[in-house]
């Protein structure tokens, strides 16, 4: 979900609805937890009293360390899931994204499942040193916002992490602290007194919450680089994408140039072969020959029309009216040296209406969605490309609608969400299609929109205002 969200100051611009069902459902997986993995099936007290019938502090190490694993475990679920939900909340201040919202949701979820688990199994879970330093991790992670980097590996990080601080409640020396405050904590270091292994019992969560911590430092710098080299390449990317669309417009200005010469260079012996056909025509008006008169008109209406299409060509704002039939004529003219031509199939129920475009961008337009919808279609698939015309009423205003659809791949809403984009393409070409397409529709007073299913085909439907000046027409109303 995406919007505005504005909440005591902050806004509230992506929420994604994964990742907080995945972090409340490892919230519900916490409650199961106590559950799933106890003192029993671990055999933590059958490990103390053998090392208190032996009188061997190996088995009380045994036990100790499943008490950490255990401990680890259990923990895990609704560290993970209040990293989780807070990771799919993105809020900003100012304009610039904010990490003091999303902590202060960590610390708020994790004494809750303390206590609700409290509540719903009667364990106490102490809420002591090794949690907040554990939450401090989860916030310190949060924080360091390593945006390249996937869920999966942090998740991993934080679980070494919680691993680590483990080792804190099985350490007598630090029963002054708020640590290992729980029963199963407490007997395993009465029992160490008993049998005189507080030192190796120290020196085992020492050398526990060393190794596993510094694992987990050296596995974070590496998230840290791995983050910094994807953050850079994207950089790179963007920088490429910059300077292609640097290139391309350089092009397209070198272009326009020299077709503006050309143009030029077009005009001048057309306009010459004009004038000699209209001295021609009144010549033949002057002797009465009507056949010579009708030919010369003839030539004439199509030279007009050649020297507008060049005005087009060079001035790619002008628009004049064009008629329905006459674009499409020129898009099935373009495309009929194509394989997929035959299956362009024409469905034009208004030819006699015009719209105001520039009749060579459009065309062009026109041709670019015909050509993406041939690459949808897969090869084992029969092409089918439908190319209607309506007139429509939106909003009570006279619209023509020019809709290009296939029975191809579809797409999906997330590529339907940045086909516009430049440097956005499935099909391996620039991107600069669709939005081209955009553009220039835009820029002629139109709209266009998608419709698309993934596995059922995709239809694009282009409003122009229709050209009225001429009859009457019922239109069909639009939705």
């Amino acid at each position: 979900m995406t919007g505005n969200i504005k909440l005591a100051g902050f806004e509230i611009r992506k929420i994604d609805r994964k990742e907080m069902m995945i972090g409340l459902a490892l919230i519900a997986l916490s409650f199961l937890m106590p559950v799933l993995f106890t003192v029993q099936n671990f055999q933590v007290r059958e490990y103390m009293h053998l090392a208190l019938e032996k009188q061997e502090n190996t088995d009380l190490m045994v036990a100790a360390l499943r008490l950490v694993m255990l401990n680890a475990l259990r923990a895990a679920p609704h560290y993970i899931g209040a990293y989780y939900i807070a990771e799919s909340v993105e809020l900003y201040r100012r304009g610039k994204k904010s990490w003091i919202p999303n902590a202060c949701m960590i610390l708020l979820i994790l004494p809750l499942v303390y206590e609700g688990i409290g509540l719903v199994h009667g364990i106490r879970y102490d809420f002591g040193l090794p949690a907040l330093l554990l939450g401090s991790s989860v916030v310190l992670f949060r924080r360091l916002d390593y945006q390249y980097i996937s869920l999966t590996k942090k998740n991993l990080m934080l679980l070494i992490f919680t691993i680590a601080f483990q080792f804190l409640d099985i350490m007598p020396l630090m029963s002054g602290l708020p640590v290992g405050r729980g029963e199963t904590s407490s007997d395993i270091k009465l029992f160490a007194d008993v049998l005189e292994a507080n030192s190796l019992l120290n020196a085992i969560g020492a050398v526990g919450i060393l190794v596993v911590t510094l694992f987990a430092t050296i596995i974070l710098l590496q998230l840290r680089d791995e983050n910094n080299l994807l953050r850079l390449s994207e950089e790179k990317e963007k920088m490429q994408t910059v300077q292609s669309r640097a290139a391309l417009l350089e092009m397209k200005n070198r272009t326009y140039r020299e077709m503006k010469y050309l143009v030029h260079d077009l005009k001048s012996p057309l306009t010459s072969t004009q004038t000699l056909v209209g001295i021609l025509k009144m010549q033949c008006e002057v002797d009465g020959r009507n056949r010579e008169i009708e030919y010369l008109s003839r030539i004439e209406s199509q030279m007009d029309r050649m020297s507008s299409m060049i005005s087009e060509i060079l001035y790619e704002n002008r628009c004049s009216p064009s008629d329905t039939k006459h674009i499409l004529d020129m898009a099935l003219a373009q495309i009929s040296v194509e394989d997929y031509a035959s299956n362009v199939h024409i469905d034009n129920e208004v030819p006699e209406l015009q719209v105001s475009v520039n009749s060579i961008l459009f065309t062009r337009v026109l041709v670019n969605l015909i050509h993406n919808a041939a690459l949808a279609v897969e090869k084992e698939r029969e092409l089918a490309i439908w190319i209607h015309v309506r007139a429509r009423r939106v909003d009570d205003l006279p619209f023509i609608t020019f809709s290009v659809s296939d029975n191809g791949c579809g797409m999906t809403e997330q590529q339907q969400a940045t086909m516009w984009e430049q440097g956005i393409s499935g099909f391996g070409s620039s991107g600069l299609g669709l939005a081209f397409v955009k553009q220039t529709v835009e820029a002629m007073d139109g709209s266009v929109i998608s419709e698309s299913q993934p596995g059922k085909g995709t239809r694009f439907i282009i409003f122009l205002p229709e050209v009225v000046n001429h009859g009457t027409k019922d239109y069909d109303t639009f939705h």
